[in-house]
């Protein structure tokens, strides 16, 4: 008879599973280019009013847009009143991000009041009145695919 005798050596495996296991528990690397892929996806998404999440804002009403002009001087694009709102949506001052170990984060900081409001929207019979929803943070498919494909090729060490 005959035989072919395999001995497996788990060492080898051992040590990538521990490798692995160390870079999942700091994935800081990775966080930081998906951080940077989200500011761009709300960059987009401020500029493009809504489109890049798909959720096309809608216009700004009569009785705003001329409550706009009187108090500002500028009956102006969507969301815009102070401009603050705004460069936060498109990663500036005001903008929101954290990186630890185990996650990133990126938003609005909530010193930026009005934001909460106009992510949510808010119903008729509230005190300024129907705001609709307007997505200002959010995250794309193709985003949510980039963002695991990153973290699954850090933690594999590719």
């Amino acid at each position: 008879m005959l035989q072919y005798d395999y001995v497996v050596d788990p060492s080898e495996a051992v040590g990538r599973l521990t490798t692995m296991g160390e870079r999942a528990e700091n994935s800081r690397p990775a966080f930081t280019k998906i951080r940077d892929r989200l500011l761009k996806d709300q960059r987009e998404n401020f500029e493009s009013r809504g489109g890049t999440f798909d959720e096309k804002w809608p216009a700004t009403s009569k009785q705003t847009m001329m409550r706009k002009h009187e108090r500002e001087g500028n009956p102006g694009s969507i969301l815009v009143a102070t401009g603050e709102l705004a460069a936060a949506a498109k990663g500036g001052k005001g903008k929101f991000t954290r990186i630890t170990k185990s996650q990133v984060r990126v938003g609005i900081n909530k010193r930026i009041f009005v934001a909460r409001f106009h992510q949510a929207g808010a119903p008729k019979g509230s005190r300024r009145g129907t705001l609709p929803k307007r997505t200002l943070v959010g995250i794309t498919d193709e985003s949510r695919r980039f963002s695991v494909t990153l973290l699954a090729k850090w933690i594999e060490g590719a």
